[in-house]
């Protein structure tokens, strides 16, 4: 097995910068997931660290010894692609063996193919003399795990690889890697854009934007204590609500949509369904809850508020809670609760009507519809509090009533 150094590497693909300076240690033994949206360099890192991509900085070193020009045949890397890539007209016993037939070791294959069958499972026997053809998605992902193992890698690379099954698969061969992992205690990079796959695999997660990681560390620690907007949205399902604000003296006042854009966003107020005729127009105007902040933010200052889903309620109408409208609802049958999409409305600095969008938490028998009229209340002490340009802040927000 082996450690991982990853430090300032460099890639530039066609004009865009794939890796910008990037750095990443990984223990011996350890499963590390990157984590991060379409674009943001997570491939491209694997393939560095396998050898299959130059790096045009920084290096690779492997237990401390620089691998930045070693071909990748020498590295001794296992990796599981997105596609699987296996040899359609081979059967799995010779796409297991293959490695050990290209270097004469003929007689090592049945030995070799026998204990991957141990690993595995018993009815992974049955696969060895069909082809790639003959195997269902699931069948093939094993095969190419298989074909890894055999190898006794030092390192494990995974690249998404299952995209391509459906639910049920995806959950039993997470499972099984994880399981393969800890039996050897290889170390593996595994690359992802499903959360639940990166938390159930890896013992750090890494969050990668535009070539970079953002923050890296175990899952519950990167949920609680985000780094910088991004990351509190892009981590989390559903993410973070945020809000902009401008501190007021036992206030903050809420101005608009945070930093990072919103997909589920609703429409501008005036396009929206409660605007229509004959219902009640949206009384968009100044929003403020009554919250207080540490002494070295000053009065006027602007901030961004986040809240987790399970920090927002739907309360009576009162003091301190804000007026918003359903826009969608989602059972969460697991915890016996519904997820409520809301928007807010209200006036930014400027003077425009704008909309927010916010998720609470309800009991499973509450009785919603969509453009019904509810009231939030903000837990102060599950507050996270970012400067305006998005990175976290150490100052606390508290109730001030």
């Amino acid at each position: 097995m082996a450690s991982i150094d990853v430090i300032g590497a460099e890639v530039f693909l066609e004009g865009h910068t794939a890796l910008a300076g990037l750095s990443l240690n990984i223990a011996d033994g350890e499963a590390v997931a990157i984590l991060g949206p379409s674009g943001c360099g997570k491939t491209t890192l694997l393939r560095a660290i396998a050898g299959l991509q130059p790096l045009h900085g920084g290096s690779i070193a492997y237990d401390g010894v620089d691998v930045t020009q070693t071909e990748p045949a020498e590295r001794g890397v296992g990796m599981v692609f997105q596609n699987y890539a296996l040899y359609p007209h081979m059967q799995s016993q010779g796409i297991l063996g293959f490695y050990y037939k290209l270097r004469g070791l003929d007689a090592e294959v049945g030995d070799r193919v026998q204990g991957v069958c141990d690993v595995m499972g018993a009815d992974f026997g049955a696969l060895l003399k069909r082809k790639p053809g003959e195997l269902s998605g699931g069948q093939q992902q094993r095969v190419a795990i298989g074909r890894c193992i055999i190898r006794e890698p030092r390192v494990f690379l995974f690249d998404e690889p299952l995209s391509n099954l459906d639910a049920r698969l995806r959950a039993q061969t997470r499972v099984e890697i994880k399981r393969l992992l800890r039996r050897f205690g290889v170390t593996a990079v595994y690359v992802s854009h499903d959360q639940i796959e990166a938390t159930a695999i890896g013992d750090r997660i890494a969050i990668m934007r535009d070539g970079k990681i953002e923050q890296i560390g175990r899952y519950r620690d990167l949920h609680a204590h985000p780094l910088n907007t991004f990351v509190a949205t892009f981590l989390g399902t559903p993410p973070m609500s945020l809000i902009r604000g401008v501190i007021e003296d036992g206030f903050i006042r809420l101005t608009g949509p945070g930093s990072e854009p919103d997909p589920t966003a609703p429409a501008p107020i005036e396009d929206e369904p409660w605007r229509e005729a004959g219902r009640t127009s949206a009384p968009a105007g100044i929003v403020r809850i009554p919250m207080g902040v540490r002494p070295e933010l000053q009065v006027g200052t602007g901030i961004i508020l986040g809240w987790r889903p399970e920090a927002v309620r739907l309360m009576p109408a009162g003091d301190g809670t804000v007026q918003a409208w359903v826009v969608a609802t989602e059972p969460v049958v697991a915890d016996r609760q519904i997820l409520v999409t809301c928007a807010l409305a209200m006036t930014n600095e400027i003077g425009s009507d704008v909309s927010v969008i916010v998720r609470a938490r309800a009991p499973a028998t509450a009785e919603l519809n969509r453009d019904d009229r509810v009231h939030l209340g903000f837990d102060p002490d599950e507050a996270h509090v970012f400067d305006s340009d998005g990175t976290r802040r150490t100052a606390v927000v508290y109730s001030t009533g």
